[in-house]
């Protein structure tokens, strides 16, 4: 499942941006995925190299991708989440 909710972020960051004479350079992809596969979403991560991450996952999923970030080496890449 793929939602156009990525697109409505990145339009209104650019919006932000644009208003304080700034380009947003940044793209935002918004994807509904399951923690079962934290190792495949990792080799993704490694090989995009985006420079922040935002997780909405529950407590255990966010942990399950945490652990997989580490011992994959990629423990430096920035995570937000709330």
């Amino acid at each position: 499942f793929s939602s156009g909710f990525g697109v409505t972020l990145e339009e209104e960051m650019s919006a932000v941006f644009h208003s304080l004479n700034r380009q947003f350079l940044g793209a935002i992809e918004y994807t509904d995925i399951s923690l079962g596969d934290a190792g495949s979403i990792v080799v993704e991560l490694r090989r995009r190299s985006p420079a922040v991450v935002f997780v909405d996952a529950s407590p255990a999923g966010l942990a399950t991708l945490l652990r997989r970030l580490a011992e994959s080496g990629g423990a430096r890449l920035p995570i937000l989440t709330h």
